[in-house]
């Protein structure tokens, strides 16, 4: 099965997978994994707490997401799978599905370098947090 790891910064592996899939996703968000379903062939995991196994938190929005799933806003690592089957099993990717995602992503790299190139230094984003009084 094809599965697709994709950074905040567009930047993608492929992973081939053909045993115990739970070890696989939570290793590339490196942590506890949460799905996002786009499509019956289509989904991906992200980090359900947004945190590194060490307890630091992701500060770097995945952009990858954003283009795939508007307004959507996730941090760090996710991985893309072929959604899963009517036993709960999940599936690789699909041709078409991998190369909408690696489309997408090099999109984002195209993006940032390019806007890189034209403000040096720019700061990776930040997250912001408010707390509302009851």
């Amino acid at each position: 099965m094809l599965f697709i790891t994709v950074q905040p910064d567009g930047s993608i592996e492929e992973v081939e997978v053909d045993g115990e899939t739970y070890p696989v996703l939570s290793a590339a968000v490196k942590g506890w994994i949460e799905p996002v379903h786009y499509a019956d062939d289509l989904e991906h995991y992200h980090n359900e707490e947004y945190l590194y196994a060490e307890g630091e938190v992701f500060q770097q929005i995945n952009l990858t997401v954003a283009l795939l799933k508007p307004g959507a806003i996730v941090y760090g690592p996710v991985i893309f799978t072929g959604g899963v089957d009517d036993e709960g099993e999940t599936r690789g990717l699909n041709a078409l599905r991998a190369l909408q995602i690696k489309e997408k992503a090099a999109n984002v790299r195209q993006n940032l370098d390019a806007y890189r190139a034209q403000v040096a230094g720019w700061p990776k984003p930040e997250p912001s947090v408010s707390i509302t009084a009851w």
